[in-house]
C-alpha cells in the first residue's frame, strides 16, 4: 500500500512538472511580443513620440506675423495642433495661430510673452514649446492743433475754436484764456466746448487761447484773439442807433445802425443816448459803462414798446451794473418759463421807465425768486427811480407764493411813480432788505395773488449799517385794489413788516377790498386820509385788458396830495400841483409825448 501510494505520488509531481514545463515552452516561444507589447509606450508610461519646434523664441510687433515648423518623428501621423497660452488658436487677446503654424500678433500687445504649443494628434503628451516676446509699443506722441489760429473780434463778439487732438483716443482738452481756466470777464470767457466772448469793453492788447490735452498735460496748441477798435462815434455825436437791420460791423448812425443793445452797450459812453428800433432783439443784455451827473447813457426804444426784447432760459433778462444810466420804453419778457427776471438794477442814480415787463418767473422751480424790476440790494446802490412802467404775470399766478414780485425796492431813497402792476404771483410792489426813505407814490396796483404792497426792511445780505431799518419813506396817492384774494394768500392792501420805523407816512391812498384786510401798520402808525371804497375805473379787467383810467365821479379824482407826487402821469400827462388824482393816471389832462421824460 505504501509503495502504491508512493507511486501515485511521484506519478502526479511528473504531471504537475511536465505542465510547468509546457507553461514556461510557451512564454520561451513568445519573447519578442512581449517585447513589442513593453516597449509600446501605452504601456510603459512614456511617448516614443516626439515633437521639436522652432523657432524657439521669438520677438514681433504689433500685428506682426512668424511662420512656425513643427517636427514630428516616432509616429506616421504627423499632425499637429496649435494653441496660444493654452487657448487652441489663440484669440485676439493673445495673439491667432492657424493651422499651418502661422502666428500673428495682436494690435494690442500683451504685457508679458505668451507661449506657442504644437501638441501631436497621435500623442497628445507629445508637444513642443516656443516663447513670442513682444517689442514695447512706441511712446504715445499726442499732438493738438487750434483752429482758427488768429481772429479778431469787436466787444462782446463771440468766436468758436475747435481744438484737433491726434496720437490718443481721449480728444478732450482744457480752454483757457491767456492762462486763465475758462477765462474771465476782463479777458472774455470761453466754454468747455471752446466757444470764446470777448468782453464787453476790450483788453488793451491781444489774449491768447489755449487748450491743453487732457491725456498729456504737456501737449497744448494756441490762438490770438486780438480786438477790433470801436467804431468812430456817429456824425450826430452822442447819438447811435440800434435796428434789426443793423449790423454790429457798422458804425452806429442812423444810417448804418448796429444790430444789438448789448454791441451799443458796450460802446456807449457818457452822454450817449443809444436809440433802439422798433423789431424783435433776442437775448440777454448787461449795461455796465457809467454815465456821469451830467452826462447820463440813455437806452431809449424810439416807440414805446415797439422794441421787443426776449430771452430763454436766463435769469435776468437785462442786468445793469452802471451808474446814471436809463432804461426807457422796452417791452421786455421771458420767451421760456425759466427765464426770472425782467431788469435788476445794481447800481445807483438808475431810471427804469415807461416799460413793459412782463411774463418772467413761470416756473417757480427754475426760479425761486423772481421779479419784473429790481433795484438790488447793493450796499453801494442808491437813489434808483422806476417809474411809468407797466408789470404784470410775474411768477405762477395760479399757485400762492410770496417771492414772486412785480416791482421789488431793496436799497436808498428813490422813487416808484406811476406804475401799473397787476397780476403777480406775490406783491405788487414790496420793499425789503435795506429799503429806506423811498417814495412811492401814484402806482395802480390790483389783483395780485399775494398782497398790494409790502413796506418793511430784513433779511440784510450783508455790507450795510447794522439794524436797517425802514423809515422815512412816503406811500401816497396809490390805488392798491383787490389783492391778496387768492386761497393761501396772507398779504394785506398795504402792510408794513419786519423791521420799519415810526416816521413812514401813508397819504392819500385808495386801498379797498385786499385780504385779509385793507391796512396792516406797525408802530402806531395810522394812515391819513385814506380812501376805503371803489376806484370806479372807467373798465375794470382783472387780466389787465381793461381800461384804468377814472370814470367822472370817481371817489379817485382830486383825492391826492402833493406830498411825493410826480409831476406827470403814467401817459406823460401833466399833474396840476393841487387836486391831483390818486392812482397812475391823471384825469382831465392830455397824454404827453414819448419819451414823457428828457
Amino acid at each position: 500500500m505504501a509503495g502504491s501510494a508512493n507511486s501515485a505520488r511521484t506519478i502526479l509531481i511528473g504531471i504537475v512538472l511536465i505542465g510547468i514545463a509546457a507553461l514556461t515552452g510557451c512564454g520561451a516561444t513568445g519573447n519578442s511580443s512581449t517585447s513589442d507589447q513593453t516597449s509600446d509606450p501605452l504601456k510603459r508610461g512614456a511617448s516614443a513620440v516626439t515633437v521639436t519646434l522652432t523657432p524657439a523664441t521669438v520677438t514681433l510687433s504689433s500685428s506682426q506675423s512668424q511662420s512656425f515648423n513643427a517636427v514630428v518623428t516616432g509616429t506616421k501621423n504627423l499632425a499637429v495642433t496649435w494653441s496660444v497660452n493654452g487657448v487652441t488658436g489663440g484669440d485676439s487677446n493673445l495673439g491667432t495661430i492657424s493651422q499651418t503654424g502661422v502666428y500673428t500678433a495682436p494690435a494690442s500687445l500683451p504685457a508679458s510673452s505668451v507661449s506657442v504649443t504644437a501638441a501631436s494628434v497621435a500623442d497628445s503628451r507629445a508637444s513642443a514649446i516656443s516663447t513670442v516676446s513682444f517689442n514695447a509699443p512706441p511712446a504715445q506722441q499726442v499732438n493738438i492743433s487750434v483752429a482758427p489760429a488768429t481772429v479778431t473780434l469787436a466787444p462782446a463778439q463771440s468766436q468758436t475754436f475747435t481744438a484737433t487732438v491726434a496720437g490718443t483716443s481721449s480728444t478732450q482738452v482744457a480752454w483757457s484764456v491767456n492762462g486763465i481756466s475758462g477765462g474771465n470777464a476782463t479777458l472774455g470767457a470761453i466754454t468747455s466746448t471752446g466757444l470764446y466772448t470777448a468782453p464787453t469793453i476790450s483788453p488793451g492788447s491781444p489774449v491768447s487761447i489755449s487748450a491743453v490735452s487732457t491725456a498729456d498735460p504737456t501737449k497744448t496748441a494756441s490762438a490770438v484773439v486780438s480786438f477790433s477798435t470801436p467804431p468812430n462815434p456817429t456824425p450826430s455825436g452822442t447819438n447811435y442807433y440800434v435796428s434789426p437791420a443793423g449790423s454790429d460791423a457798422n458804425d452806429g448812425s442812423q444810417q448804418l445802425p448796429w444790430l444789438t443793445i448789448q454791441h451799443a452797450a458796450a460802446l456807449a459812453q457818457p452822454g450817449a443816448t443809444v436809440h433802439v428800433a422798433p423789431g424783435n432783439y433776442v437775448g440777454a443784455i448787461t449795461t455796465q459803462i457809467n454815465g456821469t451827473p451830467t452826462a447820463r447813457i440813455r437806452f431809449l426804444s424810439d416807440t414805446q414798446w415797439g422794441a421787443v426784447i426776449r430771452a430763454a432760459s436766463v435769469d435776468i433778462i437785462w442786468t445793469n451794473l452802471a451808474d446814471y444810466v436809463d432804461i426807457e420804453g422796452f417791452d421786455i419778457a421771458g420767451s421760456t418759463a425759466d427765464t426770472c427776471n425782467g431788469i435788476i438794477n445794481y447800481a445807483s442814480y438808475v431810471r427804469i421807465i415807461g416799460n413793459h415787463v412782463h411774463d418772467v418767473g413761470h416756473d417757480t422751480t427754475a426760479c425761486v425768486f423772481g421779479s419784473g424790476i429790481v433795484n438790488h440790494q447793493n450796499r453801494a446802490g442808491h437813489d434808483d427811480d422806476i417809474i411809468g412802467n407797466v408789470v404784470h404775470d410775474i411768477g405762477d399766478f395760479s399757485l400762492t407764493y410770496q417771492y414772486h414780485h412785480g416791482i421789488y425796492h431793496a436799497n436808498l431813497r428813490g422813487h416808484i411813480w406811476n406804475n401799473l402792476v397787476y397780476r403777480c404771483q406775490g406783491w405788487g410792489i414790496h420793499l425789503w432788505h435795506a429799503a429806506n426813505q423811498v417814495t412811492i407814490a401814484n402806482n395802480t396796483v390790483f389783483n395780485n395773488a399775494y398782497g398790494g404792497m409790502l413796506i418793511g426792511d430784513g433779511d440784510d445780505p450783508g455790507g450795510f449799517a447794522p439794524g436797517v431799518v425802514n423809515d422815512y419813506t412816503v406811500v401816497t396817492n396809490n390805488i392798491v385794489y383787490s389783492n391778496g384774494l387768492r386761497s393761501g394768500a396772507s398779504g394785506y392792501g398795504i402792510e408794513e413788516y419786519g423791521a420799519t420805523g415810526t416816521h413812514n407816512q401813508y397819504l392819500n391812498n385808495l386801498v379797498y377790498q385786499n385780504g385779509p384786510a385793507d391796512w396792516n401798520l406797525q408802530n402806531g402808525i395810522i394812515a391819513v386820509s385814506s380812501i376805503s371804497t371803489n376806484p370806479q375805473f372807467v373798465n375794470y379787467q382783472t387780466d389787465g385788458t381793461g381800461d384804468y383810467h377814472l370814470v367822472s365821479g370817481s371817489p379817485a379824482i382830486s383825492a391826492g396830495t402833493s406830498v411825493g407826487a410826480p409831476t406827470i402821469d403814467i401817459l406823460g400827462a401833466i399833474r396840476p400841483q393841487t387836486s391831483l388824482d390818486v392812482g397812475a393816471y391823471q384825469s382831465n389832462s392830455s397824454s404827453g409825448s414819448w419819451p414823457f421824460i428828457q
